[in-house]
């Protein structure tokens, strides 16, 4: 049988290496972020933390700083792709005119306003934000069935015993291949199509978060994240009950992530919204801890039992192949027993090599998630891993 060849044209890696650019911006962007946030209460916080405060800011910018680094690289390499795939347009050959679907393609990928679609909105520009190939190709991915759903395991850190799975979301793209998160959350949350994804993969992750209750008596919870414009929609209760009804899973299998700006203000249609949700029986949690405004004493006021700690964290304080810094390991230490202080558990993210889940588990991180205890896989393959034991690590 003769193999399919993939033909990957210039075209399409260069909607690869827009992707990359635009990643990176948003890394640099995150790591900026959290580095003001420390900055902040490195002048304005409890003193005795101000010194934390300031390392933590410092390593943040030297993260921002190696994000826009890489940027640059990427930016390059895509200003060569456009040039040469221009070039080649311009070159005398005996095919035919190129397609107007080709021709399309070229504007958009030799377009810089295509890449950076805030240049439009500071010019004043009225048009679709990002009104390129790759936002059309997402408006209709989730008809198409392109979204793809891989789970990966939450441990405890005291047995090593998988305690939960996060559904996380992909795009099986057809000619970019399997992209990441952070290649395409943003542009779906540009283009007003978040919600809808945040719909589909509630509605995969519960369907086989059910189908692991029927096959075993002890599953797994599934936990799934939940986009700030999504916890404002009036419909969303209703909508996790009816799925809830629908499938036969318990509440108590599901757990919702949120980022802690999606409910800086402990009050409001938010927190009216996560109340419902507990009086429904689902767990929530707060995603991302330490991005953003890493207030644990409004968390209090939230009715909420877990925080996932940001892998930045971990990669700052205790990278793979050295040891924990000092200084900064006090920074997540009072963060665990803080929360402890406050009947919250505490999940690291990010944990990449044995040596970090045993320094976590050292300094009471109840549980842990990360490449160390397993990657994302597909749905077969989270079946076989739960259908053989939970444990792991």
């Amino acid at each position: 049988m003769v193999g399919v060849v993939e033909v990957v044209t210039p075209l399409d890696r260069m909607d690869r290496a827009r992707l990359e650019v635009s990643a990176e911006r948003g890394r640099a962007r995150r790591a900026a972020h959290l580095a003001a946030r420390h900055e902040q209460l490195a002048t304005a916080g409890p003193v005795q933390l101000r010194d934390l405060h300031q390392r933590a800011a410092a390593a943040n910018r030297e993260t921002e700083r190696r994000h826009l680094a890489a940027e640059g690289i990427q930016a390059s390499h895509l200003a060569r792709l456009r040039a040469s795939a221009w070039d080649a347009t311009r070159q005398p050959s005996a095919s035919d005119t190129p397609s107007p679907l080709f021709s399309d393609r070229l504007a958009i990928a030799t377009d810089r306003d295509a890449l950076e679609p805030s240049a439009r909105r500071d010019r004043g520009d009225d048009a679709d934000p990002a009104p390129d190939a790759l936002a059309a190709e997402l408006r209709t991915a989730i008809d198409r069935g392109q979204l793809r759903v891989e789970y990966q395991p939450i441990v405890s850190l005291s047995d090593r015993q998988m305690i939960g799975v996060e559904a996380l979301v992909r795009w099986q793209h057809p000619r970019l291949g399997l992209l990441q998160p952070d290649q395409f959350l943003a542009l779906a949350e540009e283009i007003g199509v978040i919600t809808r994804l945040d719909q589909a993969v509630l509605a995969e992750a519960t369907s086989e978060a059910a189908r692991w209750l029927r096959a075993t008596p002890d599953p797994p919870f599934v936990s799934v994240n939940i986009t700030a414009g999504h916890l404002q929609d009036s419909g969303l209760v209703r909508e996790i009950a009816t799925l809830l009804g629908e499938t036969g899973l318990p509440a108590s299998h599901l757990h919702l992530e949120i980022v802690e700006g999606a409910v800086v203000r402990p009050y409001g249609p938010s927190l009216a919204t996560l109340d419902d949700l507990v009086r429904l029986g689902v767990t929530v949690a707060i995603d991302d801890f330490g991005t953003g405004y890493s207030n644990l004493s409004y968390l209090r006021r939230l009715p909420v039992k877990t925080i996932k700690v940001d892998r930045s964290f971990v990669a700052d304080i205790c990278p793979p192949g050295g040891g924990p810094d000092p200084a900064g390991a006090e920074i997540l230490v009072a963060i665990i027993t803080l929360s402890h202080a406050l009947g919250l558990t505490v999940t690291v993210e990010g944990v990449e090599t044995a040596a970090q889940a045993e320094w976590l588990r050292s300094i009471g991180a109840d549980s842990a998630q990360g490449w160390h205890f397993g990657r994302p896989v597909g749905m077969k393959a989270i079946r076989a891993t739960i259908g053989a034991g939970r444990g792991t690590g």
